[in-house]
């Protein structure tokens, strides 16, 4: 088959699920249909696995499945509105929190230690809250906290600390020190009272805010000799996430390396409530609204999913920009934007994607020249900044 005909066969299939390519003598490796693929400029595609099998007759032959959400125009690029850099020594930014309200102000913590101030506005720097000097391990989450003038962040150290926003000290106001633990994840309820803390040691611990001390703690399931009355016990291995329900005061879900997404009532921490099974979390990647749970897998396929809290089960496998056949999703974070927009982003291609809920179609993608650690979002949504391992504050509107 030549060229123009593979070309031909692509384009006129873009309402099938499968391309068949019956005559191979032209195809020796799938790496031929990955070159039609990116020889076309005006095509993105979400997931595209070419492959080579046999037919009835012992043939060979090549198809081209295609996800059901395949563009036939390229992703739009998201209007960036500022980008700034930062210095090499901060050794990526690691986590961010724009200030509730109208978004004008935002916090970034940096794999130094650092914490920062910026004018989200201009994307100027306002004040350095904690020099990077000081700990040296990565603040690995940041929230503010109700009345915006204190924030609180967790490090790699396992230091949880809260900081005056607006005083020129560099020590912490009230602080606390999980001992061998790197302190990954961490939320704070809606009324703003309680926060959350989980990590390294798997152990998921809640803290009140106005003293600092801890009020409850998940029990730590041996995973050698676990049942499945332990699985609701708690984490087996390393947490990456946690996040408050905003709608309901003392629900909570945490994820991690194990596989498994629970849900937790910090009144009663003997056991999780329930336990989601599949989603493998690495970074600050659940989210949820209402009865609906945002899970990103750091996985090549399907890893943005959408789930029915009550059910406990998958209902949407929500799709994910890809530049070439070999690129996977690898997320590390994802957010609800607002009710019917995804944001997430991560390593598969370096950058971040907007998706519909409702249409199931990616919107607007904001690229980076290295992968995305951290996201977060303002302006009931409109506006979202990312940054990662390249240094760069990067809003858009979205």
């Amino acid at each position: 088959m030549s060229r123009k005909r593979l070309s031909d066969a692509l384009s006129a299939s873009k309402d099938l699920e499968t391309v068949v390519i019956t005559d191979s003598a032209d195809i020796q490796h799938p790496h031929q249909l990955q070159d039609e693929f990116l020889n076309n400029p005006t095509t993105k595609y979400y997931q595209s696995e070419p492959n080579l099998h046999q037919d009835s007759s012992g043939e060979p032959r090549a198809s081209v499945t295609r996800c059901r959400s395949l563009p036939t125009t390229r992703v739009p690029k998201a209007n960036i509105i500022n980008k700034t850099g930062t210095a090499l020594e901060r050794w990526g930014i690691y986590s961010m929190a724009y200030k509730q309200g109208d978004g004008d102000e935002l916090a970034v913590g940096f794999g130094s230690g650092a914490i920062s101030l910026y004018n989200a506005r201009n994307g100027k720097i306002i004040r350095e809250m904690v020099p990077g000097y000081m700990h040296g391990f990565a603040t690995m989450a940041l929230v503010y906290t109700k009345d915006k003038r204190h924030i609180i962040s967790t490090s790699a150290g396992g230091n949880v600390s809260l900081w005056k926003a607006y005083e020129s000290k560099h020590e912490p106001a009230l602080a606390v020190y999980e001992e061998k633990n790197e302190v990954n994840a961490l939320d704070i309820c809606k009324d703003g009272s309680f926060f959350a803390t989980a990590g390294k040691d798997r152990c998921v611990r809640v803290y009140d805010v106005k003293n600092f001390e801890r009020c409850s703690m998940s029990r730590i399931p041996d995973f050698e000799t676990m049942d499945d009355a332990d699985r609701l016990m708690g984490h087996t291995k390393r947490v990456f996430a946690v996040r408050f329900h905003p709608q309901e005061n003392n629900i909570f879900l945490t994820g991690g390396w194990d596989n498994c997404v629970k849900i937790w009532d910090k009144r009663v921490m003997r056991a999780a409530r329930k336990s989601l099974s599949g989603p493998h979390i690495c970074g600050k990647s659940i989210d949820v609204t209402g009865n609906t749970i945002l899970t990103g897998s750091w996985t090549a396929k399907n890893a943005l999913q959408l789930w029915d809290m009550r059910m406990g089960r998958v209902t949407t496998s929500l799709p994910y920009i890809r530049h070439n056949v070999y690129h996977g999703d690898f997320i590390y974070c994802a957010k609800f934007a607002n009710s019917t927009t995804v944001l997430a982003g991560g390593s598969g291609t370096n950058g971040v994607c907007t998706i519909n809920v409702a249409t199931e179609t990616v919107k607007s993608e904001i690229d980076l020249d290295k992968p995305c650690y951290a996201i977060d979002s303002c302006s009931e949504g409109k506006v979202a900044v990312i940054g990662g391992l390249c240094n760069n504050i990067v809003q858009a509107r979205i």
